[in-house]
């Protein structure tokens, strides 16, 4: 049965949800919801950057407890990614978008209570947790609602987003600390009301209908689909798919250890950098030869973002390949003129910023 012929039965409010101005107003505020959980991920980064030195001070931080502090959303992530895959298979994508920005909000509000560097590196370690479990079921729901002809594009603007909230939090972070700096709580804790909108804009959203289908809940699926899908096309992909439950240990089968190994290796190089090392961000670029504050900064997520235009730009018509591998080569080169020529680490550390961002 047509969408048109099942509209016509149901009503004029199935022409309404069945029609493509109310699909298209949905994607938009997919859209905007999911690139919404991006920018509070970067934004929760950027914006602790200009601060490092003002709590460092005030709490007697040592060296360790400074890369405890860094590395806690990155312990965070690594914990938070599998556990919000496995929940999100198990218990359905819904109630985990929920459940997680929930998360966001809690910890982020915590953080102007913070009295103790145990309670910062539990506070950060909470929020790494949140953005692992946004990691694993974000993606899915962008790229099973986005239609296919958009879907590379889309994808790339959720990166985009990334990086835009990370230039957001590290400006707020830096003019809130001049002339006279407000307190560090009150700065890293604005992202709580980042969360606090994200969180009620994403009440009312539907449930994966992919992920009812795997469940035998079809009639569900079917009508999330015809609701909310672009074309009939992609719910027939949907039921003509095979449904097969995998286990966690078919990653490191025959077939697809090597794919596992590949995907782990390039996103563990492009996260680790920027949670490790950009809270640091004002004196990394100092000891590199180039101005921290708000312009170093911002300037280097600006040639990042270039990089990633470039891609959201090209990647549906030149490939995903294409901007996988080879920018991780020229990466890895630049990053070794980088260690071992300090005369070039000015230009070399512009250039990688780009190259491992496209």
């Amino acid at each position: 049965m047509s969408l048109e012929r099942e509209a016509v039965i149901s009503g004029p409010f199935a022409r309404e949800e069945t029609s493509a101005a109310f699909k298209r107003r949905f994607m938009i505020r997919m859209i905007a919801v999911l690139t919404g959980g991006m920018l509070l991920d970067g934004y929760i980064l950027g914006v602790i950057g200009p601060v490092t030195a003002v709590m460092k001070a005030e709490m007697g931080m040592s060296t360790i407890d400074m890369g405890l502090i860094a590395s806690a959303a990155l312990f965070g992530i690594l914990i938070g990614s599998p556990l919000g895959g496995w929940a999100g298979d198990k218990f359905g994508r819904k109630p985990l978008f929920m459940i997680d920005m929930g998360l966001f909000v809690l910890a982020a509000a915590m953080q102007f209570f913070i009295d103790s560097v145990e309670m910062l590196f539990a506070v950060r370690l909470l929020m790494g947790i949140a953005i692992g479990a946004e990691y694993s079921v974000g993606w899915p729901l962008m790229s099973e609602f986005a239609p296919a002809r958009l879907r590379g594009r889309l994808m790339g603007v959720t990166i985009l987003a990334w990086y835009g909230g990370f230039m957001i939090g590290y400006t707020v972070g830096y003019l809130l600390n001049l002339p006279e700096p407000m307190p560090w709580r009150i700065i890293i804790g604005t992202s709580t009301f980042i969360s606090i909108i994200l969180f009620f804009a994403r009440i009312g959203l539907p449930e994966s209908p992919r992920w009812l289908w795997s469940k035998g809940r079809k009639n569900e699926a079917r009508t999330i689909a015809r609701k909310y899908l672009e074309s009939a096309e992609e719910m027939a992909d949907m039921e003509n798919a095979e449904v097969r439950q995998g286990r966690f240990a078919d990653l490191f089968s025959v077939k697809y250890w090597r794919m596992t190994a590949f995907v782990s290796w390039f996103w563990f190089c492009n996260v680790l950098p920027y949670f490790a090392i950009a809270t640091f961000a004002d004196s990394v670029l100092e000891q590199y030869g180039l101005n921290g504050g708000l312009a170093g900064g911002v300037g280097l997520s600006m040639v990042a973002v270039a990089g990633v235009a470039v891609t959201v730009a090209l990647i549906d018509k030149a490939g995903r390949r294409l901007f996988t591998v080879p920018p991780q080569w020229i990466t890895t080169v630049v990053f070794l003129v980088i260690g071992l020529w300090s005369g070039r680490r000015r230009r070399s550390c512009w250039v990688s910023s780009w190259c491992s961002h496209s």
